[in-house]
């Protein structure tokens, strides 16, 4: 079995300054190769953790992240914030 260093609150800031949560998963042996879950609108990034340490055997650094207003990325009420799935993405 692989080895996995996992980072839980590895912060992402975004184009406009929001800061999203994200994890990263990396392998002790790496093969190089990154890539990232975009998971479903109103999805915490936990639900993909074992996906991801899945790859992560596998070789892949892989980064999950949760869209603002979700999860550990919720800094306030969704309905309080000018928000929009195109920042998140971009």
């Amino acid at each position: 079995m692989t080895r996995i260093s996992e980072t839980p609150n590895l912060p992402i800031t975004t184009r406009d300054g929001y800061q999203l949560a994200a994890s990263e998963f990396t392998p002790a042996d790496s093969n190089g190769i990154g890539i990232i879950v975009n998971g479903a609108t109103g999805v915490r990034r936990a639900y993909y953790q074992a996906f991801a340490r899945f790859l992560c055997e596998q070789g892949f650094t892989v980064l999950t992240y949760e869209f603002r207003g979700i999860g550990a990325s919720r800094k306030q009420h969704v309905a309080y914030f000018d928000a929009c799935i195109c920042h998140d993405g971009a």
